[in-house]
C-alpha cells in the first residue's frame, strides 16, 4: 500500500543570509539547481548537518530554462529506455502528491498526419505502453481521437493529411524555479546553512581527500572556507569543470542547448509535434497565458554562463511548428530563452537520442575520497537522484539507519489552502499564501499590485526578501513571480522593485541603480533576440 503524504507544517522562519561560513558539516552541496536543492532537502530531513551554495540564484540555470514539464518521457520509449520512463512516471506521481500547488496534470494531444514518422497504430501502442508503465497514477488513461475530434480540440491545426490523434496526460510545473526554491527552503527550515550568490573557487584538501571548498560571497567579496565530511558536486553543466579541480578522472558530460520561444497563445492544449527535418519531438505548451514552444537539442561547446539564442534556433522551431499550425507565421515571438542540459555521454550520435539517465560518481574509487558528483539527470527525477545521493552519503558517514521520506513529504509550502487562489498568486505560495495576505492587510501600500491587471502585489516583494532569499530584481520578477516574462517584462516597475529590495536589505541608492541595470541586461538577453522572429510567413 502506498504511504500517505505527511501533513505539511507552515513555517514562518525568515531566510536570513549567512554572514560567514558554518562549522564543519556532514554534507556540503555545491550547486543550487533543482538537483542540488533536492539533495540538501533530503539530507536535512534525515538529520544531517548541511550547507548549500549556489553561485547565482537558486534554480536560475538549467532549471529555469526547461520546458517546465514533469513527465515520463514518451519519446524515451523509442530508445527502449523503459527503466527511465517508469522511474520518471513514478516521480511524476510523487510530485503531484507532494507539490499540488505547483505541479498539476496536463493534457497532451499528439496529432498524426500522413507524413508523420509515427503511424496511428504505432502511436496507440506507445500510449498504451505509457499507461502500463505509469501504474499507480492519478491521471486518466490515453484516448484515441478521430480526425474531426482532433480539429475540434485544436482548430488551429492544419486539416490537410490529418489522420487523427491521441491524448494522454503528463504534468506541468509553471515555475520549476519555485519547486527548486521550496526544496532549498525546506532544507533551510530544517537547519541547513544555505547561500545564493556564493561561488566555489577551489576544493579544500586533507591529504588526497576533499574536505570542502573555498568559496567567495559574491555580495561582500568575503572568502568563505566551507568544510564538510562529504562534498557533493551538483553543478549541472558546470559539474565537469568543478570535478576537474579535484584532480578526478575525466567524466566529460555531453552538453546540449535547449531553446524555447514564448509566443502569443495559439493552442488549446499542450501539443506534441514531430519535426519533419530531423524527426525529433518538441512541444507547444500553454504557459501563463502564452504558448511555450520548444525545445531544440544541439551540442554546445561555448560559454556556460552566457548561452546565446541564435536566430537559426528560432527559425527551426517556427518552421517545424508551422507544418502543423499554418497560421503560426503571423504571430510574433515575445521572448526566447536558452539553457544547457548536462547529459551522460552514450554511443548515440544524435543529441536527442542521448539518454537523460543520471550517474552518481563516488570519487573515492578514483583516489579522491570525500567527493561525490552527480552527472546528468532531469527535473522530474531530481527527488529520486537526491535519495540515491543521500543514501550513499549516509552509508559513508555511518548513518545508514536514516530512511528517506521525501516521497511522502510535501514541499516547503505544502498544499494550497482554501480561499482565493488568484490573490497574490496563491497557487505559487500554497500554505504560505496567508502570510502574504496578512502583510498586505497590515500595510495598504503592500496591498497594491506591482502592475495594473496583474496579481503580483508589493507584499510579494517584501515576502521574497524576508522569506525566499530574494537579492535582486531579477530574482523577484523572473524566478519568484514570472512577471518578467510577460509583455513588457515589467520594466516599468523594475526600478521601483530594485529600490524596494535595496531598502529592505540596507543597500544604498547606487546599489539599487546597479540592480536595475542588471535586470535590464537580463531582459535584453530575452527580448532583442526575439525581435523580427515570427510575424511573417515562415518558410516550411
Amino acid at each position: 500500500m502506498a504511504e500517505s503524504p505527511i501533513a505539511p507544517a507552515v513555517s514562518t522562519k525568515p531566510m536570513v543570509r549567512p554572514e560567514g561560513p558554518p562549522g564543519r558539516v556532514d554534507l556540503l552541496v555545491v550547486g543550487g539547481g533543482i538537483v542540488g536543492g533536492a539533495i540538501a532537502r533530503d539530507a536535512a530531513l534525515r538529520g544531517l548537518s548541511v550547507a548549500l551554495i549556489e553561485k547565482r540564484d537558486f534554480g536560475s540555470g538549467t532549471t529555469a530554462a526547461s520546458t517546465r514539464l514533469i513527465h515520463g518521457g514518451l519519446r524515451y520509449l523509442e530508445i527502449f529506455d523503459f527503466g527511465l520512463v517508469r522511474e520518471s512516471l513514478r516521480e511524476r506521481q510523487v510530485l503531484l502528491n507532494t507539490a499540488p500547488h505547483l505541479v498539476r496534470p496536463l493534457l497532451f494531444l499528439a496529432p498524426v498526419y500522413r507524413t508523420s514518422p509515427w503511424s496511428p497504430s504505432r502511436l496507440r501502442l506507445g500510449l498504451t505502453l505509457y499507461d502500463l508503465l505509469s501504474w499507480g497514477r492519478s491521471v486518466p488513461s490515453h484516448q484515441w481521437l478521430s480526425r474531426d475530434r482532433v480539429l475540434q480540440e485544436e482548430p488551429g491545426l492544419d486539416p490537410a493529411g490529418l489522420l487523427g490523434g491521441g491524448t494522454y496526460y503528463d504534468a506541468q510545473v509553471d515555475l520549476p524555479e519555485r519547486l527548486c526554491l521550496e526544496y532549498v527552503l525546506q532544507a533551510f527550515d530544517q537547519g541547513a546553512w544555505v547561500a545564493n550568490y556564493a561561488r566555489a573557487e577551489r576544493f579544500l584538501k586533507e591529504g588526497s581527500a576533499v574536505a570542502g571548498v573555498q568559496a567567495t560571497d559574491l555580495e561582500s567579496g568575503a572568502p568563505w572556507e566551507l568544510r564538510a565530511e562529504i562534498t557533493v558536486n551538483a553543478a549541472g553543466p558546470w559539474a565537469d569543470d568543478l570535478a576537474e579541480r579535484a584532480s578526478t578522472r575525466d567524466h566529460r558530460l555531453r552538453l546540449t542547448k535547449g531553446v524555447h520561444l514564448v509566443m502569443p497563445s495559439f493552442t488549446q492544449h499542450a501539443v506534441v509535434l514531430r519535426a519533419r527535418s530531423d524527426g525529433r519531438l518538441f512541444f507547444a505548451v500553454p504557459w501563463l497565458g502564452y504558448t511555450l514552444l520548444g525545445t531544440t537539442d544541439t551540442d554546445y561547446r561555448g560559454d556556460l554562463d552566457h548561452v546565446p539564442t541564435a536566430e537559426e534556433d528560432a527559425r527551426y522551431l517556427l518552421a517545424e511548428a508551422s507544418h502543423a499550425f499554418p497560421n503560426l507565421g503571423r504571430l510574433g515571438v515575445n521572448s526566447a530563452t536558452a539553457g544547457l542540459r548536462a547529459l551522460v555521454p552514450s554511443r548515440a550520435a544524435e543529441e536527442s537520442a542521448t539518454s537523460r539517465k543520471d550517474r552518481v560518481v563516488d570519487h573515492a574509487a578514483e583516489g579522491v575520497p570525500g567527493l561525490i558528483s552527480v552527472l546528468g539527470g532531469k527535473i522530474t527525477a531530481a527527488r529520486h537522484i537526491a535519495e540515491r545521493v543521500v543514501d550513499l552519503a549516509c552509508r559513508k558517514l555511518g548513518r545508514g539507519s536514516s530512511p528517506c521520506r521525501t516521497h511522502v513529504t510535501p514541499t516547503h509550502y505544502g498544499t494550497a489552502p482554501k480561499g482565493r487562489p488568484d490573490s497574490c498568486q496563491g497557487s505559487l505560495y500554497g500554505a504560505r499564501q496567508a502570510l502574504i495576505e496578512r502583510m498586505a492587510l497590515a500595510d495598504p501600500d503592500l496591498a497594491r499590485p506591482l502592475l495594473k491587471g496583474e496579481p503580483v502585489l508589493w507584499a510579494q516583494v517584501d515576502f521574497g526578501v524576508r522569506y525566499e532569499g530574494v537579492r535582486t530584481a531579477a530574482d523577484l520578477l523572473l524566478r519568484r513571480t514570472a512577471l518578467g516574462y510577460r509583455d513588457g517584462h515589467a520594466l516599468e516597475v523594475a526600478g521601483a522593485v530594485a529600490g524596494r529590495i535595496a531598502a529592505l536589505l540596507g543597500r544604498d541608492e547606487a546599489a539599487a541603480e546597479a540592480d536595475f541595470r542588471a535586470y535590464q541586461e537580463a531582459v535584453e538577453r530575452l527580448e532583442p533576440q526575439a525581435k523580427g522572429w515570427g510575424g511573417e510567413e515562415v518558410k516550411r
